[in-house]
């Protein structure tokens, strides 16, 4: 991904949005290459996104998912846009979502939000790892923790 419009008017393909396949996680988002969300042709398209995908395909010993990004301090259920939570799930994620969020808001002193919903989130987006890793993989355990502003340059382990 191009941080800025570097050829032609293209940003390249937003890797944030590559996961998945057609009409279960990807395929609703931007599709234009011309705008910085720009989801790619197909789902799983980018080098980094096959490889992750024929890796985490190859083993049977995974159960648990993060993707780690920057900067709204929040802790994000997986994307479930085929395969509703039932209510039983629905409980168990929310369980382990909202424990993340109280330790990481803990262990660092600032304020983290557990996000459930669609309509909790600043965005609706297709093709993400964790919808991926939910519908696609199977995996229950699956969650973007948005780390707050300036995270990085407080990590102290």
């Amino acid at each position: 991904k191009y941080p800025r419009n570097k050829y032609m008017g293209s940003y390249g393909v937003d890797i944030n949005r590559n996961w998945g396949y057609d009409g279960l996680t990807w395929g609703s988002a931007e599709n234009n290459p011309n705008y910085i969300d720009f989801q790619g042709p197909v789902g799983i398209s980018e080098p980094e996104s096959i490889a992750l995908n024929e890796y985490a395909q190859s083993r049977d010993d995974i159960n648990a998912f993060l993707d780690i990004h920057c900067c709204s301090a929040d802790v994000r259920a997986p994307e479930h846009s085929t395969i509703p939570y039932d209510e039983e799930t629905a409980e168990r994620i929310a369980k382990l979502g909202k424990e993340m969020t109280k330790a990481i808001s803990m262990r660092h002193g600032t304020k983290y939000v557990y996000k459930y919903r669609y309509v909790e989130r600043d965005f609706t987006a297709r093709g993400t790892s964790s919808g991926w890793a939910y519908t696609d993989m199977g995996w229950e355990k699956a969650y973007i923790v948005e780390l707050a502003a300036g995270f990085v340059t407080r990590a102290s382990w």
